[in-house]
């Protein structure tokens, strides 16, 4: 199997990443997120602080900083750095994660800047 190539342009998939849940618990908040289509790619964007994000169902590809990381199965957990521009693609229908952030920060999820728009290639 080769490996992916980053996107050199996005389409705009048809469904967006469907938010399960969210819930803040003892400094802890916690987005529960859907992907219907496998080869949808997750919008790219980085936080000024490190976040988990756990794979719960399916599986990805991962990019950090433009380059590809790897391919990620579920269950696993990945702490992103801070300041790392971070891009999934889908490789499963019905793939679902959470993405984990300390609420101790000045906004509970800060985003610090979205780079380019999600889609299906």
């Amino acid at each position: 199997m080769m490996e992916p190539v980053f996107p050199d342009s996005f389409v705009m998939a048809a469904e967006q990443p469907e938010i399960v849940d969210f819930e803040t618990c003892d400094g802890v908040a916690i987005k529960v997120m859907r992907v219907q289509k496998a080869l949808t790619f997750i919008p790219q964007h980085s936080h000024p602080y490190e976040h988990g994000w756990f794979l719960a169902t399916g599986a990805v590809w991962l990019w950090l900083d433009g380059h590809l990381d790897k391919q990620y199965r579920a269950p696993c957990l990945i702490n992103i750095q801070a300041g790392r521009k971070h891009l999934f693609q889908t490789l499963e229908d019905n793939t679902m994660w959470a993405c984990i952030h300390n609420t101790s920060r000045k906004e509970i999820i800060e985003i610090l800047a979205e780079y380019q728009l999600v889609g299906a290639g």
